[in-house]
């Protein structure tokens, strides 16, 4: 059940096309990932760019119950723009935390208040991470920069 559109998300889509930055390569020989110029909590500096297609995140996820992001600083701005969404529908959301991302850390810990319960999977299993805990100290010691929201939590547990 899986369709695949080839766009940029944005969080309002304000224009048909946006401009995708290309970093240059990391420590393993390729680029990172590519990211929008604005919104992104993560400054970087491009190595070149290319225009592509956008979608506004809000015509993605309708009937939406697991949503996973890894959009290199842009989970805020994404995020944030499906809040009411997020609260009404609860999908589960796996989301990558960067040490840099406060916006979204904050974000994370305000979900965390209600509807849903913060977990972070770890090497010896997922750990539940109290709403006022969420943040960077909390994440370097559990050893992941992941995080997953969830209001059924049955099945995160039996693993």
């Amino acid at each position: 059940h899986v369709k695949v559109i080839e766009a940029a998300a944005t969080g309002e889509q304000s224009q048909d096309h946006v401009e995708l930055w290309i970093p240059a390569k990391d420590h393993f020989g390729a680029p990172g990932g590519a990211y929008l110029p604005t919104g992104s909590e993560i400054a970087r500096s491009p190595r070149e760019s290319i225009t592509v297609s956008a979608v506004d995140i809000r015509n993605l996820i309708d009937g939406v119950d697991l949503l996973k992001l890894d959009v290199e600083g842009f989970e805020y701005e994404l995020l944030s723009s499906i809040r009411d969404y997020l609260l009404d529908r609860t999908p589960t959301i796996f989301v990558e935390v960067l040490a840099r991302a406060r916006r979204l850390q904050a974000f994370i810990g305000e979900l965390c208040l209600g509807p849903y319960l913060c977990f972070v999977p770890t090497d010896e299993g997922v750990v539940e991470v109290h709403p006022t805990e969420m943040g960077v100290e909390a994440m370097r010691k559990l050893g992941s920069r992941d995080v997953v929201l969830a209001t059924d939590v049955s099945h995160l547990l039996s693993q």
